[in-house]
């Protein structure tokens, strides 16, 4: 190998162990690793944005200095993601006119920024070892997770409140790993640590991540009854989920002896999703709380439809106020929806959100015809648990904070990111 290939070599190793390290940072310690800031001229520069300008620099130097000039760029830029940045362009300059607070617009802004990841990714994750890399360390480390949880170790930051999410993560692949796992005691082992995360998103009390994983169960089944070349595997999971059911139903009364009031507490988060307005627990008056408060970003919204208030807009709705005499945190003023879809809507109007279903459209339509063309079974699966996890994602995004935040928002265009790599990959291999 020449000078120039070892060159290539060393910046491409050294932007996969950046991608490591920023993936692990999140999988342990989420909104702490996350929000790990530095100055740099009295800005913040947070741990995913110092990611992504390190690694957009690495590949400009790898591409004009080590391609021949050319500059390396995997795949098209789609139409619909021309639009999503110039909406962008036109949300921020709007916003840093309007508002001018630079930082908080330029956070706010970070709902469309971090879909850079779904360019990066397949040039960082550009084989089948270092995917297989990235779901090792999401399995390894979302089960030491689990451990810490189960085992009541506290670490401050391990963990937290946002471990629900990558669990789920974990658990919808590990559903789809062990369709490739030959080996009997491996095989048990997967089912193990399966039946182990799913128990931990139930104890979560998270309704949001249950009704993700109620969704991706509602994909699964469609993709067994409109993608012929996977209804072998998935009556297998399907069976699988149904014994795993059974057993889960059974080692509930051991849960309850370890964990008397989470039964209670569990059964109470479920009946908060459809009784809220007769309840009077915690998670109802949250319940509450978001119908009122998409009910005012909604209605703000109206006020600029098309492209909406730009990013730096502080806003609380009145009506949180009003009806349940809310007030924020103090030193705060103002609240997200929880809810990302509103979020997109208030922010950049319904053009914007429309380009933003566009987007994901057309990314499951392509995937969806990629799975039923594809013959090789390893990939196959991998594309298919990586579809059911964003609609995981994509559910959670219904009633959380999720496309904004960094710790969670990157793992949708990441994932996004992961089928495209597969995809050329696979091409590769038929050329």
């Amino acid at each position: 190998m020449n000078a120039w290939g070892l060159k290539k070599n060393l910046i491409d190793n050294i932007i996969f162990y950046l991608f490591l390290a920023l993936v692990v940072g999140m999988f342990l310690f989420a909104k702490d690793f996350a929000h790990l800031n530095l100055k740099f001229f009295n800005l913040p520069v947070y741990v995913t944005e110092l990611f992504l300008i390190l690694t957009i620099i690495f590949i400009f130097v790898n591409s004009i200095f080590l391609r021949d000039g050319k500059l390396f760029i995997n795949y098209n830029q789609r139409v619909e993601f021309l639009l999503f940045y110039i909406i962008f362009i036109i949300s921020l300059v709007r916003g840093l006119i309007s508002y001018r607070d630079i930082v908080f617009t330029l956070r706010q802004s970070a709902i469309i920024y971090y879909s850079i990841f779904y360019f990066l990714v397949p040039i960082i994750l550009d084989n089948f070892k270092k995917i297989k890399i990235y779901f090792s360390f999401l399995v390894i480390y979302t089960s030491i997770l689990v451990l810490v949880i189960l085992f009541g170790v506290n670490i401050r930051g391990l963990g937290g409140f946002y471990y629900y999410y990558y669990v789920s993560m974990s658990l919808i692949f590990l559903i789809f790993y062990s369709l490739l796992i030959k080996k009997p005691v491996l095989k048990f082992f997967s089912y193990s640590l399966i039946l182990v995360h799913l128990a931990i998103i139930l104890l979560s009390k998270v309704r949001a991540a249950w009704m993700g994983i109620l969704l991706g169960i509602l994909f699964i089944v469609y993709m067994f009854f409109k993608m012929p070349v996977m209804r072998k595997d998935l009556k297998k999971l399907l069976i699988s989920g149904m014994v795993g059911f059974l057993i889960l139903t059974i080692i509930l009364p051991v849960v309850l002896i370890f964990y008397p009031s989470s039964i209670e507490d569990i059964k109470n988060e479920f009946m908060s999703i459809y009784n809220f307005r007769d309840m009077t627990t915690v998670s109802a008056a949250n319940a509450r709380w978001r119908l009122i408060a998409w009910s005012g970003y909604v209605n703000k919204s109206l006020e600029k439809p098309l492209l909406g208030h730009g990013f730096g807009k502080v806003f609380i709705p009145e009506t949180l106020v009003e009806e349940i005499s809310w007030s924020p945190p103090k030193g705060e003023d103002w609240v997200d929806p929880h809810n990302s879809y509103l979020s997109i809507l208030f922010r950049t109007g319904i053009i914007g959100l429309i380009i933003f279903f566009i987007i994901i459209f057309r990314f499951f339509k392509l995937s969806i015809k990629f799975i039923k063309e594809c013959d090789n079974e390893k990939i196959r699966i991998y594309v298919a648990s990586l579809l059911t996890i964003i609609v995981v994602i994509l559910g959670i995004s219904f009633f959380d904070v999720v496309l904004e935040r960094p710790f969670f928002g990157i793992f949708l265009w990441i994932n996004m990111g992961l089928v495209i790599s597969l995809i050329k990959i696979k091409n590769k291999q038929t050329k």
